[in-house]
Parts: structure tokens; sequence; C-alpha cells
């Protein structure tokens, strides 16, 4: 009979051991393309957010799931893309794209009827902590207190109002450059921008657009 309990009790360990909430963040691929998955609650339902980009074509495009309890590593998922509110004439993409969790790795595998853009993003990546976390010696708040500029470790924005989250962080001296994604209006958008640390606690924020000018925002104050 005991012989029997330590055989049981053998099987269930590795089962429990598996039961692991994915590992949020971004994950990298082939030819510097990028995931970033992300969750939220609401009503009990859990939210997840898939963006996906392409940084060589400027590419970037989210898909969500909706689950009743968290996901967990060795499940696959099915992705769709939202329906967005703010563009009634233009129904959403009805493709699905199917994401198996591995570890730290993400298979993603579109549908044969979505686009060739959403099934140029099929194939594996790996979960990088570099480019999801930033350190926590830049974290801050600066300019206006109430509305403040900031950094955390899984976010930044210029103003307290647009809120980026994160696709990639680089550490050159005293300028940190970060890359990241926002959704307005239901529409992914890649973000650039750098901060510069001065010795006194200011920063210099530097907004990277394509088509225009940067913004330079100097001498911004931390909040105390």
């Amino acid at each position: 009979m005991m012989k029997n309990l330590y055989f049981l009790g053998a099987l269930l360990i590795p089962c429990l051991a598996q039961a692991v909430p994915v590992q949020l963040g971004t994950y990298i691929g082939v030819r510097e393309k990028k995931l970033n998955i992300s969750v939220y609650q609401h009503a009990g339902i859990y939210q997840y957010q898939l963006i996906m980009q392409r940084p060589q074509t400027g590419d970037i495009r989210f898909i969500v799931a909706s689950e009743s309890k968290s996901i967990e590593d060795h499940q696959q998922v099915m992705f769709t893309v939202p329906d967005n509110a703010y563009d009634e004439e233009n129904p959403a993409s009805l493709c699905q794209t199917n994401i198996s969790f591995l570890g730290n790795k993400i298979l993603v595998s579109a549908a044969s009827n979505c686009s060739l853009e959403e099934q140029g993003y099929n194939g594996q990546y790996a979960y990088s902590e570099p480019s999801s976390v930033i350190p926590k010696k830049y974290w801050g708040k600066w300019d206006d207190c109430k509305e403040p500029a900031y950094i955390n470790k899984s976010g930044f924005s210029s103003d307290g109002y647009h809120h980026h989250g994160v696709l990639g962080v680089e550490e050159k001296g005293n300028i940190l450059e970060l890359y990241g994604y926002t959704i307005d209006e239901g529409q992914a958008s890649g973000q650039h921008m750098n901060f510069k640390f001065y010795k006194n606690g200011k920063v210099d924020i530097t907004t990277h657009y394509d088509s225009v000018r940067p913004r330079i925002q100097k001498n911004l104050k931390k909040c105390t």
C-alpha cells in the first residue's frame, strides 16, 4: 500500500510543477521580430494581449484572448483580432492565431485564412528579460508630479497620459533608450524615447517620430 502511495506521489509532483503561469514580457524571434504578452483582469476574466512587431517594416499589431483562468506553460490558446469600436466601417480581420506557450518560448502559428502579413509572424520566439524589464536604477517620476513623465519596471511615459509598454531597452552611458508600444483608439503603434540622466536628478526626454522632428523636453525635475 505504501509503495502505491509513493508511486502516486511521484506522478503528482511533476504535474503540479507544470502548473506555472506563462512568463509575461517581451519575446524575440528571427530578424528582430518581437512579441509582448501582457494581461489584466476584468470581471474575473483574464484578458490577454499580444503585441506583434517587425521593426524593419514598421508593422505592429495586436491580438487578444479571454480566459477564465490564467494561461499556463505548455498550453495552447487561440488569439483573435479584436473589433475596433473606433473604426466600425472596417471589420476586424477574421485571422485566428494559435499560440503555444513552451516554457520561456512562444510558438506562433497563424491560420491559412490569415493575410501574408499576419502569417509573417509565424515562428518561435524566446523570452528576453533585458527587453522586458527596465533596470530599477532608472525608475522615477519627473516634471508635472500630478501626471508625471515616468519609468517603471515595464512601462514608460513622457507625459503621464500616454502609457507605453516595453519592447526593448538599451543602456548607453547616461542615456537610456527605450522602445515600446501603445494602443490608442483600437490601434497599436510603436514608440521610441531616450531618457538622458543628470547627476542632479533631472532628465531630458527625446521622443522620436517617423515623419516629424523629435520632441525634446529638457531639464525635467524629479518628483519627490
